[in-house]
Protein backbone atom coordinates (compact mmCIF):
# COMPACT_ATOMS: atom_id res chain seq x y z
CA UNK A 1 0.00 0.00 0.00
CA UNK A 2 2.98 2.00 0.84
CA UNK A 3 4.54 1.45 -2.45
CA UNK A 4 1.12 2.65 -4.09
CA UNK A 5 1.08 5.50 -2.03
CA UNK A 6 4.18 6.48 -2.83
CA UNK A 7 4.32 5.89 -6.54
CA UNK A 8 1.37 8.89 -7.04
CA UNK A 9 2.67 11.07 -4.85
CA UNK A 10 5.84 11.05 -6.52
CA UNK A 11 3.93 10.81 -10.11
CA UNK A 12 2.23 14.10 -8.98
CA UNK A 13 5.02 15.89 -7.85
CA UNK A 14 6.88 14.84 -11.47
CA UNK A 15 3.51 16.53 -13.13
CA UNK A 16 4.04 19.49 -11.10
CA UNK A 17 7.73 19.85 -11.95
CA UNK A 18 6.70 19.46 -15.87
CA UNK A 19 4.15 22.24 -15.35
CA UNK A 20 6.67 24.40 -13.60
CA UNK A 21 9.26 24.18 -16.71
CA UNK A 22 6.55 24.64 -18.97
CA UNK A 23 5.59 27.93 -17.33
CA UNK A 24 8.80 28.97 -17.84
CA UNK A 25 9.15 28.32 -21.39
CA UNK A 26 7.84 30.29 -24.41
CA UNK A 27 5.39 28.10 -26.97
CA UNK A 28 8.14 28.45 -29.58
CA UNK A 29 10.83 26.73 -26.96
CA UNK A 30 8.44 24.23 -25.83
CA UNK A 31 7.80 23.53 -29.40
CA UNK A 32 11.50 23.02 -30.40
CA UNK A 33 11.95 21.04 -27.32
CA UNK A 34 9.09 18.28 -28.63
CA UNK A 35 10.91 18.52 -32.03
CA UNK A 36 14.44 17.75 -31.03
CA UNK A 37 12.84 14.78 -28.27
CA UNK A 38 11.40 13.59 -31.39
CA UNK A 39 14.27 13.18 -33.75
CA UNK A 40 15.54 10.51 -31.79
CA UNK A 41 12.42 8.34 -30.88
CA UNK A 42 12.92 5.50 -27.86
CA UNK A 43 10.17 2.70 -26.34
CA UNK A 44 9.08 4.71 -23.68
CA UNK A 45 7.27 7.19 -27.03
CA UNK A 46 5.04 4.08 -28.03
CA UNK A 47 1.70 4.99 -27.16
CA UNK A 48 -1.42 3.19 -27.26
CA UNK A 49 -3.99 4.43 -30.50
CA UNK A 50 -6.91 4.73 -31.49
CA UNK A 51 -7.95 1.61 -33.58
CA UNK A 52 -10.98 0.73 -35.74
CA UNK A 53 -12.61 -1.69 -33.84
CA UNK A 54 -15.96 -2.39 -32.43
CA UNK A 55 -14.43 -2.30 -28.84
CA UNK A 56 -13.32 0.99 -29.35
CA UNK A 57 -14.85 4.10 -27.45
CA UNK A 58 -12.97 6.94 -29.15
CA UNK A 59 -14.82 5.71 -33.12
CA UNK A 60 -18.31 6.59 -34.00
CA UNK A 61 -19.49 4.50 -36.50
CA UNK A 62 -22.34 4.69 -39.29
CA UNK A 63 -25.48 2.52 -38.82
CA UNK A 64 -23.94 0.37 -41.33
CA UNK A 65 -20.96 0.05 -39.85
CA UNK A 66 -18.74 0.49 -43.20
CA UNK A 67 -17.76 4.22 -42.17
CA UNK A 68 -15.71 5.81 -39.37
CA UNK A 69 -16.56 9.63 -38.82
CA UNK A 70 -13.30 11.96 -39.42
CA UNK A 71 -12.06 15.21 -38.54
CA UNK A 72 -9.19 17.72 -40.12
CA UNK A 73 -8.11 20.44 -38.80
CA UNK A 74 -7.09 22.36 -41.98
CA UNK A 75 -6.40 26.11 -43.45
CA UNK A 76 -8.19 24.35 -46.65
CA UNK A 77 -11.78 23.68 -46.86
CA UNK A 78 -12.15 23.33 -50.84
CA UNK A 79 -11.60 20.02 -50.68
CA UNK A 80 -14.44 19.84 -48.44
CA UNK A 81 -18.10 20.63 -50.07
CA UNK A 82 -20.77 20.01 -47.87
CA UNK A 83 -23.73 17.70 -48.24
CA UNK A 84 -21.76 15.89 -51.19
CA UNK A 85 -19.74 12.98 -51.67
CA UNK A 86 -15.95 14.10 -52.10
CA UNK A 87 -12.96 12.51 -53.95
CA UNK A 88 -9.86 13.84 -52.13
CA UNK A 89 -7.10 14.86 -54.44
CA UNK A 90 -4.80 15.71 -51.61
CA UNK A 91 -3.45 13.58 -48.53
CA UNK A 92 -6.31 14.73 -45.92
CA UNK A 93 -4.52 14.66 -42.31
CA UNK A 94 -7.39 14.16 -39.56
CA UNK A 95 -8.77 12.51 -36.35
CA UNK A 96 -11.20 10.73 -34.85
CA UNK A 97 -13.83 13.18 -34.28
CA UNK A 98 -15.26 11.16 -31.45
CA UNK A 99 -11.62 11.13 -29.42
CA UNK A 100 -11.21 14.92 -30.42
CA UNK A 101 -14.95 15.33 -28.89
CA UNK A 102 -13.93 13.47 -26.08
CA UNK A 103 -10.55 14.97 -25.21
CA UNK A 104 -12.70 18.38 -25.31
CA UNK A 105 -15.23 17.04 -23.14
CA UNK A 106 -12.56 16.39 -20.57
CA UNK A 107 -10.51 19.50 -21.15
CA UNK A 108 -12.73 22.42 -22.33
CA UNK A 109 -12.29 24.17 -19.20
CA UNK A 110 -8.40 23.67 -18.90
CA UNK A 111 -7.93 24.90 -22.77
CA UNK A 112 -6.99 29.09 -21.41
CA UNK A 113 -7.69 31.66 -23.44
CA UNK A 114 -5.92 31.03 -26.43
CA UNK A 115 -7.98 27.92 -27.40
CA UNK A 116 -6.22 28.34 -30.91
CA UNK A 117 -2.74 27.93 -29.35
CA UNK A 118 -3.84 25.09 -27.21
CA UNK A 119 -5.18 23.07 -30.15
CA UNK A 120 -1.87 23.72 -32.50
CA UNK A 121 -0.02 22.28 -29.00
CA UNK A 122 -2.35 19.56 -29.13
CA UNK A 123 -2.32 18.62 -32.83
CA UNK A 124 1.47 19.15 -32.54
CA UNK A 125 1.70 21.95 -35.08
CA UNK A 126 4.27 24.91 -35.04
CA UNK A 127 3.23 27.95 -33.12
CA UNK A 128 2.64 29.92 -36.20
CA UNK A 129 0.53 27.56 -37.74
CA UNK A 130 -2.69 28.76 -39.61
CA UNK A 131 -4.92 25.83 -39.74
CA UNK A 132 -8.12 27.70 -38.45
CA UNK A 133 -10.66 25.45 -39.77
CA UNK A 134 -12.51 22.17 -39.47
CA UNK A 135 -13.96 19.53 -41.62
CA UNK A 136 -15.94 16.58 -40.54
CA UNK A 137 -16.54 13.49 -42.66
CA UNK A 138 -17.39 10.00 -43.00
CA UNK A 139 -14.87 7.56 -44.35
CA UNK A 140 -14.35 3.95 -45.49
CA UNK A 141 -12.24 2.85 -42.80
CA UNK A 142 -10.22 0.71 -45.64
CA UNK A 143 -9.33 3.81 -47.52
CA UNK A 144 -7.03 5.05 -44.41
CA UNK A 145 -4.15 4.93 -43.33
CA UNK A 146 -2.02 5.98 -39.61
CA UNK A 147 0.76 8.15 -41.32
CA UNK A 148 3.38 5.90 -38.77
CA UNK A 149 5.47 2.97 -39.32
CA UNK A 150 2.28 0.39 -38.71
CA UNK A 151 -0.25 1.60 -41.55
CA UNK A 152 -2.86 -0.23 -40.72
CA UNK A 153 -5.59 1.41 -38.57
CA UNK A 154 -7.73 -1.93 -37.87
CA UNK A 155 -4.45 -3.12 -35.89
CA UNK A 156 -3.00 -1.34 -32.76
CA UNK A 157 0.75 -2.20 -34.11
CA UNK A 158 2.04 0.40 -31.56
CA UNK A 159 1.05 -1.82 -28.90
CA UNK A 160 2.29 -5.27 -30.31
CA UNK A 161 5.93 -3.09 -30.46
CA UNK A 162 5.50 -1.66 -26.77
CA UNK A 163 5.04 -5.09 -25.50
CA UNK A 164 8.45 -6.39 -27.16
CA UNK A 165 10.25 -3.26 -25.30
CA UNK A 166 9.24 -4.44 -21.92
CA UNK A 167 12.37 -6.59 -22.21
CA UNK A 168 14.95 -3.49 -20.86
CA UNK A 169 17.64 -5.61 -22.52
CA UNK A 170 16.35 -5.05 -25.32
CA UNK A 171 19.40 -3.17 -27.15
CA UNK A 172 18.53 -3.28 -31.18
CA UNK A 173 16.40 -0.89 -32.90
CA UNK A 174 14.57 -2.76 -34.81
CA UNK A 175 11.82 -5.05 -33.30
CA UNK A 176 8.79 -6.64 -35.41
CA UNK A 177 9.52 -4.15 -38.33
CA UNK A 178 9.11 -1.36 -35.88
CA UNK A 179 12.56 0.59 -37.29
CA UNK A 180 13.42 3.59 -34.65
CA UNK A 181 16.62 4.14 -36.95
CA UNK A 182 14.43 4.65 -39.74
CA UNK A 183 12.36 7.12 -37.87
CA UNK A 184 14.95 9.26 -36.95
CA UNK A 185 16.05 9.74 -40.74
CA UNK A 186 12.60 10.40 -41.47
CA UNK A 187 12.67 13.02 -38.46
CA UNK A 188 16.27 14.81 -39.84
CA UNK A 189 14.26 14.73 -42.99
CA UNK A 190 11.01 16.60 -42.02
CA UNK A 191 13.25 19.45 -40.11
CA UNK A 192 11.62 22.05 -41.80
CA UNK A 193 7.85 21.06 -41.82
CA UNK A 194 5.53 22.79 -39.61
CA UNK A 195 4.55 19.81 -37.21
CA UNK A 196 6.02 17.25 -35.01
CA UNK A 197 6.04 14.72 -36.58
CA UNK A 198 6.01 11.32 -34.30
CA UNK A 199 5.83 8.36 -37.07
CA UNK A 200 4.51 6.56 -33.75
CA UNK A 201 0.66 6.86 -35.11
CA UNK A 202 -0.15 10.30 -32.89
CA UNK A 203 0.70 13.55 -32.56
CA UNK A 204 2.77 14.98 -30.31
CA UNK A 205 0.96 17.39 -27.76
CA UNK A 206 3.57 19.79 -27.18
CA UNK A 207 1.84 21.94 -24.29
CA UNK A 208 3.60 20.44 -21.21
CA UNK A 209 7.05 18.64 -21.12
CA UNK A 210 5.84 14.87 -20.52
CA UNK A 211 2.51 15.22 -21.62
CA UNK A 212 3.21 14.18 -25.40
CA UNK A 213 0.45 11.77 -26.51
CA UNK A 214 -1.96 14.16 -28.39
CA UNK A 215 -4.44 12.12 -30.43
CA UNK A 216 -4.50 9.55 -33.23
CA UNK A 217 -3.59 10.73 -36.30
CA UNK A 218 -5.29 9.49 -39.56
CA UNK A 219 -4.27 10.06 -43.33
CA UNK A 220 -6.50 9.69 -46.39
CA UNK A 221 -4.88 9.45 -49.57
CA UNK A 222 -5.81 11.07 -52.32
CA UNK A 223 -8.44 9.51 -55.07
CA UNK A 224 -10.40 8.18 -51.97
CA UNK A 225 -13.98 9.76 -50.99
CA UNK A 226 -14.81 11.33 -48.07
CA UNK A 227 -18.60 12.45 -47.40
CA UNK A 228 -18.78 15.74 -46.08
CA UNK A 229 -21.09 16.23 -43.00
CA UNK A 230 -19.88 20.13 -42.39
CA UNK A 231 -17.41 22.46 -42.07
CA UNK A 232 -16.57 25.31 -39.23
CA UNK A 233 -14.96 28.04 -38.55
CA UNK A 234 -12.36 27.57 -34.95
CA UNK A 235 -15.27 29.27 -32.73
CA UNK A 236 -18.29 27.39 -34.88
CA UNK A 237 -16.56 23.89 -34.48
CA UNK A 238 -16.22 24.53 -30.28
CA UNK A 239 -19.64 25.64 -30.38
CA UNK A 240 -20.99 22.59 -32.47
CA UNK A 241 -18.93 20.50 -29.88
CA UNK A 242 -20.65 21.95 -26.88
CA UNK A 243 -23.95 21.91 -28.58
CA UNK A 244 -23.62 18.18 -29.28
CA UNK A 245 -22.38 17.34 -25.58
CA UNK A 246 -25.37 19.01 -24.17
CA UNK A 247 -25.13 18.94 -20.50
CA UNK A 248 -22.50 16.08 -20.33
Amino acid sequence: MFKKVLTVVLALLCLQSAMCVAADLTNEQLYNKARKHMERPESTDIRLLVTFVASDKNVTWNKTRDKVLLVSFTKDLDEFPVGRKNVFMRNIWCFSEKELENWYKDNKDKMGKDRRMRIRQLTGLNPQATEDSFAVFWANPKDVLRPANQSNPFVDGMEVHSQAYKDVNQSESKVQGFDLKRISLEKKQEKNSGRVATHLGYTFDWSTPGRQYGLTEFMVPPFNQGWIIGTYSFDEYFKYLDEKLGGR
